[in-house]
């Protein structure tokens, strides 16, 4: 049974002072949050090895009173502890300059990397109110602004990273105490890497946007054009098996990614006949996405999980997309024993499987011929959402569509690759 406690808080100061056509603005504020921490367990036991949260487990105990399912370890939540300020200045809101900085704590990161400092600054010009557009009176609103500011990021780490820690069990750590091997005596081995040296992830993000309201409010335009440079990218580095220990990857900041896009956002609005009206909401994102910078020495890193059944399809690498797709590029199926002998020597190669692409030429196929396939990554997504009212009744309709990308069906390991069902006709990867 888990056992969590979980709160927060936060205090927040806001002034306002307005004298003439200036406005002054100042927010302060302190946020905290604890997710909670707990034990969670199914079985009762006596006598751990240990009274250490770091060894604590159902399996390392003795006398197990109460065994209907295998014991869980303690799970350690995670606390934030943040202080941040907000400065806004206008000049007869016309001209608008703003800056804010947080200093966010995470205990996910050792005592040395704990907090980062985060500052931001913006800047808005209405144009709009200049009196040289008032010979163009179909723009009711139009404000140019742009802004570059700093966030960091600590969600994707571990609650354990910074730790070295140990457990035990047969399969991996025993000991034959007894000299039989039925009497085997559970082992202790480190589990986990710690990385105490791991620091917050940070996103250098930089736009340019305009917003416009024109023809008396009925067409909304939101353009933004934006790059998002993400440095230290928290990334597992797979351990060598050379090191001994069936132990699990610290993550470590190891690389910087650059994310650069358009944002583009429409909307109108009007009446069709008196008491009907409609609402047309339409955006679109471009989006280009790439690893610009690993650690010395690396130029790709593949996940330290190998993820289904074995299977690693992901190779993140210098100059391409983050989780991008690699493999053997499919040149359709074996028509015959002739294509077969046609074609580069290919293991359990057969009329009706796959046929997979010479590359490099060799006249075989192997690890060598193995390319990029695509990227998760869209390289667009848009929207389009409609709305209809009349008196107290609303009807919406609503799309979504992404392109660029592609997905990794899991799936069709049932159904197209052989051996793993028999059914099917097409040889296994």
């Amino acid at each position: 049974m888990p056992v969590t406690a979980s709160h927060g808080l936060s205090p927040i100061l806001f002034l306002t002072k307005t004298f003439g056509d200036h406005n002054i603005e100042v927010l302060a504020g302190q946020e905290a949050l604890d997710t909670g921490s707990g034990w969670g367990y199914d079985q009762t036991g006596l006598n751990p090895f240990s009274w250490n949260p770091n060894y604590i487990n159902i399996s390392n105990t003795s006398q197990v009173q109460i065994s209907n399912a295998n014991g869980n370890q303690p799970f350690r939540g995670v606390r934030f502890a943040s202080v941040f300020g907000n400065v806004k200045y206008t000049f007869k809101d016309r001209y608008i300059i703003g800056g804010v900085v947080r200093r966010d704590g995470s205990s996910r990161f050792g005592a040395a990397n704990r907090y980062g400092v985060f500052p931001a600054v913006s800047a808005a010009w209405r144009i709009s109110s200049e009196g040289f557009m008032s010979s163009m009176p179909w723009i009711g609103d139009l404000k140019i602004r742009g802004g570059v500011g700093t966030m960091g990021n600590s969600n994707n780490l571990n609650p354990y990273n910074q730790y070295s820690l140990y457990g035990g069990d047969k399969g991996n750590s025993s000991y034959d105490i007894t000299g039989s091997n039925s009497s085997a005596t559970t082992g202790y081995y480190r589990t986990r890497i710690g990385n105490p040296d791991a620091k917050w992830e940070t996103s250098v993000t930089k736009n340019v946007g305009i917003d416009g309201m024109l023809f008396d409010g009925k067409l909304d335009v939101v353009i933004d054009f934006w790059q998002k440079e993400t440095k230290d990218l928290l990334l597992q580095v797979p351990v060598t098996e050379t090191a001994g220990f069936n132990a699990a990857a610290p993550s470590v900041n190891i690389g910087r990614m650059v994310n650069k896009g358009i944002d583009i956002a429409l909307g109108t609005k009007g009446n069709i006949i008196p008491g009907l009206q409609y609402e047309v909401a339409l955006n679109g994102s471009f989006l280009k996405n790439e690893i610009t910078a690993l650690a010395p020495g690396l130029t790709y890193l593949t996940t330290a999980n190998p993820g289904f059944r074995g299977i690693n399809p992901i190779r993140n690498q210098l100059g391409y997309s983050i989780s991008s797709f690699y493999g053997y590029h499919v040149d359709g199926l074996f028509k015959d024993a002739a294509d077969v002998a046609n074609h580069a020597s290919q293991p359990d190669a057969a009329p009706g499987r796959f046929k997979y692409t010479d590359i490099n030429g060799d006249n075989k196929i192997d690890e060598s011929d193995r390319v990029y396939l695509g990227s998760p990554v869209p390289k667009f997504t848009g929207g389009l959402t409609v709305t209809l009212r009349y008196m107290n009744f609303d009807l919406v309709a609503y799309g979504y569509m992404s392109a660029g990308n592609k997905i990794f069906n899991v799936s069709k390991w049932f159904t197209d690759f052989y051996p793993s069902f028999q059914g099917a006709a097409i040889s296994n990867v």
